[in-house]
């Protein structure tokens, strides 16, 4: 009379002879609901062959969770294996083989199978890593084409397909018309624009509330971001959506028409990953554009390091945010040539944006100034982000952005963890004491301060010391100090201010190639143990121990 069975048996020692017994077990019995987690084991072809004779003979089966992941399933196995998911009954199956030796065979296999599967609504397959070659991928993709599904995860990352794969998927799913949710990952393989275009012109959005499209590091350029612009043009009742095309061939020519596309009436979540490729100001200005019209959303991840973009693209990327209803803002621009134009727009963008909570921003490495920095340190005075992380190493950033940051951090009273990265600017003594200084009394749990290569030295650790003493519920502290003119009386400092909390927090403090000696360096442990707390100094000498 069972009904329903889940066994997790994820790194185990089982090997084949009891997967196999296992296995043999399922044959005839009344199951609704299957789920067998194998992964990390020694179970190989022999059980693949028992579950999939198992699997055959379960004639009522709704529902399976298949897990054989990292394990030694090879064609002969995983062959037998799908051909047991024949059932017309199936409604939802999860399939994962992620890092097996399986090949050409066990995919056109899994697409004969699921060619019969006419009640499937929901298929989560994981192939990634695995043997699985352009003619088994394309078989298995055409298997999809007579089933009504909603709900579709195709992992084929770092496989051999390619356009074969690519184009048969879209063919599959160009008769799908009640998407609802799909996945889709060709990162790593072969495609190139002609299996890519195909691939996404497939896609029906009509219907579809989440999109993600993973093509990284493959051989796709510009055709195939023309192609998503054009589909994400119809997908009026989209609520997620992640893009992930970085170390693609896409230049500003794609990169646009992909970012004109968008329909923003419901969405709310949108992640967008162009790192790496050629995209430059053209696309950050129709993003930017598009971005203007998206007054729904919530959560906002752009990634555009290490792109061609400039200050103009930049600032017109800011001045389309629209923050009224943003919780978490992420914007990744480090090793572009932005600049204050960039950092006046996003300190604007802040200003709008009562609801954000968490807050992530990378400019390091750009031609930002203390113009653009203090702007955009001023756009934070007032907010209510608890968690805030902020990348400004090596740009040329100095003391009136620290000082105007300091200023808007004593007005964050919900902050709760803060993230600085100010190693390679101009900061000196007089900024750092101004930006400790705003740091006094707040409710911070974690604090990280990068102040590597800048001329600090112990009137800022003191000041640190000072301020951080004062937050009553810090749990961890890190402060990198390493190339600076920090002396033993600076860490000192930061040390009895810190043991001087009710409840010390973990601290972890950078001092290589600093004024710090040995001696100060044991005072502080020495304190530390007096008190049975921990606290860990890397200098030159405990780096060498360590590494």
């Amino acid at each position: 009379e069972l009904v329903k069975l889940s066994l997790s048996l994820n790194g185990t020692n089982i090997t084949d002879r009891g997967g196999q017994a296992l296995a043999a077990g399922l044959a005839g019995t009344e199951l609704l609901e299957l789920t067998l987690r194998f992964q990390g084991t020694a179970v190989a072809d022999d059980t693949g062959i028992s579950l999939g004779g198992g699997l055959a003979r379960c004639a009522k089966l709704r529902k399976a969770y298949l897990s054989l992941h990292d394990t030694y399933v090879t064609d002969a196995g995983g062959q037998v294996l799908v051909s047991g998911f024949n059932g017309s009954s199936l409604r939802e199956l999860d399939l994962h083989l992620f890092g097996t030796l399986v090949a050409e065979r066990t995919g056109a296999a899994l697409g004969d199978a699921l060619s019969s599967c006419d009640q499937l609504v929901k298929i989560h397959v994981a192939m990634g890593r695995t043997r699985l070659t352009d003619g088994g991928g394309s078989a298995l993709v055409r298997g999809l084409a007579s089933t009504n599904l909603e709900d579709v995860t195709l992992s084929f990352f770092d496989t051999e397909v390619s356009d074969l794969a690519g184009r048969a998927l879209g063919q599959s799913l160009a008769g799908f018309v009640g998407l609802v949710k799909i996945y889709l990952s060709f990162s790593g393989t072969q495609l190139t624009d002609e299996g890519g275009r195909a691939l996404v012109a497939g896609l029906d959005c009509s219907q579809m509330q989440s999109l993600v499209v993973r093509l990284h590091d493959s051989n796709v350029g510009d055709d195939t971001g023309s192609a998503l612009g054009s589909c994400l043009a119809n997908c009026s009742k989209l609520e997620s959506l992640d893009l992930v095309l970085y170390g693609t061939k896409l230049t500003d020519q794609g990169g646009a028409a992909l970012s004109a596309g968008w329909q923003c009436s419901e969405l709310k979540d949108l992640n967008l990953y162009l790192h790496g490729t050629l995209v430059a100001d053209e696309t950050a200005i129709t993003l930017g554009q598009s971005l203007s019209s998206c007054t729904t959303l919530t959560k906002v991840a752009l990634f555009l390091l290490g792109t061609k973009l400039s200050d103009q693209g930049g600032a017109a990327l800011a001045a389309g945010l629209r923050c009224s209803e943003l919780q978490e803002f992420t914007l990744h621009l480090n090793y572009t040539t932005v600049a204050d134009d960039t950092g006046v727009g996003l300190g604007r963008a802040l200003v709008a944006g009562p609801r954000l909570r968490k807050l992530v921003l990378y400019l390091a490495g750009t031609k930002l100034t203390d113009r653009g920095g203090r702007a955009l340190a001023e756009g934070l005075s007032g907010s209510q982000v608890q968690e805030l992380t902020l990348a400004l190493h090596g740009a040329v950033v100095a003391d009136d952005t620290c000082t105007a940051l300091g200023g808007s951090l004593a007005t964050m009273g919900s902050l709760q963890q803060l993230v600085l990265g100010l190693s390679g600017t101009q900061l000196t003594d007089a900024g750092c004491s101004s930006l400790a200084g705003g740091l006094s009394g707040l409710r911070l749990r974690e604090v990280d301060l990068r102040l590597t290569s800048t001329a600090v030295g112990d009137e800022s650790c003191i000041a640190l010391g000072k301020s951080l003493g004062r937050c009553s519920q810090l749990a961890k502290v890190i402060i990198a100090l390493d190339h600076t003119n920090t002396g033993n009386a600076g860490i000192v400092c930061i040390g009895l201010s810190l043991l001087g909390l009710p409840t010390p927090p973990s601290v972890e403090l950078h001092t290589m190639h600093s004024n710090v000696t040995r001696e100060g360096i044991s005072v502080v442990h020495q304190l530390f143990a007096d008190a049975e707390k921990s606290i860990t100094v890397k200098s030159v000498a405990s780096y060498k121990m360590c590494c």
